[in-house]
């Protein structure tokens, strides 16, 4: 159970924060159609120039990340003793 868990959190992680394979093959696509929210940070921050924005951006997406994450290991690691 440990190990689905740690892959279970590890792989959500990383589906929000997919910016190089999109970056590298479309730039977020026609009409943002492969634009993720780490692809958002990016253009907000470095394409636009709104460095504050980007920055509540990527807060905001960490605590996403971490709220989902708690979630998982309550739902997931019932079983587990810490």
């Amino acid at each position: 159970m440990p190990t689905n868990l740690y892959i279970i959190v590890i792989t959500t992680i990383n589906t929000f924060q997919c910016f190089a394979l999109i970056q590298l093959l479309t730039s977020g696509g026609p009409v943002y159609s492969t634009s993720t929210v780490m692809y958002g940070v990016y253009e907000q921050a470095f394409m636009l120039g709104h460095f504050g924005y980007a920055s509540a951006m990527g807060v905001i997406l960490a605590i996403v990340i971490g709220i989902i994450s708690i979630i998982q290991f309550k739902y997931f690691g019932s079983d587990v003793e810490y």
